[in-house]
């Protein structure tokens, strides 16, 4: 169902699914950009300009996260790239590349993401992740493993130890968490196996499906983790030692911020197996950059 808001502007339910081999919501939303852009393109109206488009493949569609924003949400400016080469508004244009998402129906929804996709008066589309969608994301991080490394990658680093003291007490609260019955932490695999899924929404009647991770410290490591799964998912060269580091740094915040035992544990148990998840797909990322990108040693304990 399409919403009209304002003039030029569309609001629209889109599912995508996500593939066990990319973990990206960025290049994911990338690949539906240029799919859509694709079937326009088939169309003869489409060339009425007298244009071709040019045509790219799905990284270099331009499309970045919002940065301090409540929601997890992207924006493109393609409508606006392509506008003056179509001989088109750059509304009109993006209303008619969000026409070509495919509509899904709400049964069909359980293992995609799902975003409600916005078309801005100035041609701008935006994508914002619903509740749910963040939940099945951050569950896919947490059972899924990362591919081997494309070389594309320069890992260098100076100091390791900050990296390899986050890894280590990433394995110290899951260890406490299993030992406590919150969690089932296999300690020699290093996965999490239970429970599945992690409770990332809240099941009360008042604010049920609604993500329940909201501390500032929670958002700040999420969005961390998207920056380096994306960053890793990108076909550019990458030095990852920035957002690696970002990233053990938002995990030590998250910790000394966001409480798991004591009355988190007694009274609220699904906020703290919540927490826990988020420390566990912590884990997986340090540990993949640790041994697979920098084949060095990622201790459990220190």
């Amino acid at each position: 169902m399409d919403y009209k808001v304002t003039k030029n502007t569309l609001l629209r339910y889109v599912y995508l699914r996500v593939f066990s081999n990319c973990l990206s919501i960025r290049y994911l939303l990338q690949q539906k950009i240029s799919e859509s852009i694709d079937l326009l393109a088939s169309e003869e109206s489409f060339y009425a300009g007298g244009s071709d488009w040019d045509r790219r493949k799905p990284g270099e569609i331009p499309l970045y996260r919002l940065k301090n924003h409540v929601a997890v949400t992207y924006r493109s400016a393609i409508a606006r790239q392509l506008s003056s080469l179509l001989k088109q508004s750059p509304a009109d244009l993006a209303t008619q590349i969000v026409g070509y998402f495919p509509m899904t129906r709400e049964t069909d929804a359980q293992n995609r993401l799902d975003f409600l996709v916005k078309v801005i008066e100035s041609g701008w589309i935006e994508f914002r992740v619903s509740d749910r969608a963040l939940a099945f994301w951050l569950q896919q991080l947490v059972q899924t493993s990362l591919p081997p490394t494309s070389g594309q990658i320069n890992p260098r680093i100076e100091n390791l130890f900050p990296i390899q003291y986050a890894h280590a007490r990433c394995c110290s609260l899951l260890g406490l968490g299993h030992r406590q019955g919150l969690i089932n932490w296999d300690n020699q695999k290093m996965h999490l196996l239970a429970p599945n899924p992690l409770p990332w929404l809240n099941n009360d009647q008042l604010s049920r499906f609604q993500f329940q991770l909201h501390h500032p410290a929670e958002q700040d490591l999420i969005a961390q983790l998207l920056d380096f799964v994306e960053t890793v998912f990108s076909p550019c060269q990458t030095n990852l030692t920035k957002i690696i580091t970002r990233l053990g740094d938002a995990f030590l915040r998250f910790d000394a911020s966001c409480r798991i035992w004591g009355e988190v544990k007694t009274q609220t148990p699904e906020l703290a197996q919540a927490r826990l998840g988020l420390v566990a797909a912590t884990q997986k990322l340090l540990l993949w950059y640790l041994q697979e990108l920098l084949g060095v040693s990622a201790p459990s304990a220190l």
